[in-house]
């Protein structure tokens, strides 16, 4: 991953520069999180909807497909048909 550019004066151009402190903060991030999904998760059931992620918040659309989908996995009693 390229953060940051270095100008070479000799060549006239820009040259992208790895950061490597970012990389090195980003996997540390990354391993932090998996443990802990990895343990709020544990003895529970996965599920995924398949629902593309190009819906904007609350679209009708998305709330539609909510509607349709979750009902299959989890019972619940208070919401709207």
């Amino acid at each position: 991953m390229f953060t940051s550019m270095w100008y070479m004066k000799s060549r006239q151009q820009a040259v992208p520069v790895p950061n490597v402190d970012f990389d090195l903060h980003h996997h540390k991030v990354a391993y932090r999180w998996k443990a802990i999904v990895e343990q709020l998760l544990k003895g529970k059931r996965l599920v995924c909807l398949d629902i593309p992620d190009h819906y904007e918040l609350m679209q009708p659309e998305l709330i539609t497909l909510l509607k349709e989908r979750v009902p299959e996995y989890v019972r619940l009693s208070a919401v709207e048909t």
